[in-house]
């Protein structure tokens, strides 16, 4: 049984440097980063067009006319030239879409404390949370490239942070399981 404990917590630990790795540099260079994103998604998106144009052409004829796999294909390339043509409008895109669910979350939350005023005095948290995240989402929507590169810079460091302290907490526990095994274990006995 600790034996499968130990493999368990080494592939945790792979996993949690690999994500320290991820924070690290999204932390240091996040335009960079933002980049190799944007050129892995036009990449992909043309691969997968080409797989689509290819089982459009394999297919038999009788399946050709209700086949959408060639107009998909073309689409999908289309799509992967346009993000290397113009690398920021994709990530213009997303980080437009998130300021505006932040700025629907933040008006939920704005009313949702208007309406608990009277109720309890922590209406006044949740009214100072809403306006935080109001103010967020409207600076991805108005500001979408710089935003994007600086909540990529938060999201490394909490990723490299998350990762520290899950280094530590599996050297903990990878710590116990050897004082564990040094010592004579008792076998189980059901009674």
């Amino acid at each position: 049984m600790l034996d499968i404990i130990k493999k368990s917590m080494r592939g945790m630990i792979v996993y949690t440097l690999v994500i320290l790795v991820i924070g690290i540099i999204f932390a240091i260079a996040p335009a960079e980063s933002i980049k190799i994103m944007n050129g892995f998604i036009a990449v992909v998106s043309m691969l997968l067009g080409g797989y689509f144009i290819f089982d459009y052409i394999r297919a038999p004829k009788e399946q050709k006319l209700l086949n959408f796999s060639l107009a998909f294909g073309i689409i999908l390339i289309g799509i992967g030239i346009f993000l290397f043509i113009k690398p920021n409008i994709l990530v213009d895109f997303i980080t437009v879409l998130v300021g505006i669910i932040l700025v629907v979350k933040a008006i939920y939350k704005v009313q949702t404390a208007l309406y608990i005023r009277k109720m309890t005095k922590a209406w006044k948290y949740n009214l100072l949370v809403g306006l935080l995240i109001f103010t967020a989402g409207l600076l991805l929507i108005i500001y979408p490239s710089g935003s994007a590169e600086v909540f990529l810079r938060i999201i490394g460091i909490v990723l490299a942070i998350g990762a520290i302290g899950e280094l530590v907490e599996t050297a903990f526990v990878m710590g116990t399981l050897k004082e564990a095994t040094d010592t004579k274990e008792i076998p189980f006995q059901e009674k």
